[in-house]
């Protein structure tokens, strides 16, 4: 994707200068200027799927490796022997 964008000449003298201290043309100093926002972002706004991993909700559980094509025998199993057979 092309973008075009307007910069004051502030901005324009800390884009040069990134790019001359880093060796880096203009297009590389913009796009790990955006990589480190967002990063930056994302940090500080994690998703609900990374909240509940970091707590440990997610993942906390221990289970056999077929769980997913066995568990309703596996439940009919540990009912079994919860309330016996009824």
């Amino acid at each position: 994707m092309r973008v075009q964008t307007q910069l004051d000449d502030q901005r324009l003298q800390k884009l040069r200068y990134l790019a001359e201290t880093t060796h880096a043309n203009i297009s590389e100093v913009i796009r790990q200027a955006i990589d480190f926002y967002y990063s930056r972002v994302n940090s500080e706004h994690p998703s609900t799927a990374d909240i509940l991993t970091q707590s440990g909700f997610i993942g906390c559980g221990e289970a056999s490796p077929e769980l997913s094509t066995t568990y309703k025998s596996e439940l009919i199993q540990l009912l079994e022997k919860k309330h016996g057979d009824r």
